[in-house]
């Protein structure tokens, strides 16, 4: 399901997105979310500076947002960042080392 960030006027393609609650939509087609709760991508050595940086802008602009969790493909590792009461994010780092 796309999202869209009004904020930007992008829409974007996670790779999971949920919602907590009735899904706000865009318009009667059912395919574009706009309160998304957690984002999921999973980074490639392609998108990861995009997803990382000005993708992650975006997401931040959306009110909804609570968690965006970023997971390597080329490594074991997760980010995990959490809104926090007073809008500032917190970063969560799992690494596990083979």
């Amino acid at each position: 399901m796309r999202v869209h960030i009004p904020a930007a006027g992008l829409f974007t393609y996670p790779d999971v997105v949920i919602t907590c609650g009735a899904p706000k939509l865009l318009d009667g087609h059912r395919d574009t979310l706009l309160n998304p709760n957690l984002i999921v991508e999973v980074l490639s050595h392609s998108t990861e500076a995009y997803d990382r940086g000005r993708k992650f802008d975006h997401y931040r602009s959306l009110e909804s947002l609570r968690e965006y969790l970023m997971i390597s493909s080329e490594r074991i590792s997760v980010d995990l960042f959490t809104r926090q009461p007073d809008g500032k994010w917190l970063l969560t780092l799992e690494y596990c080392i083979v």
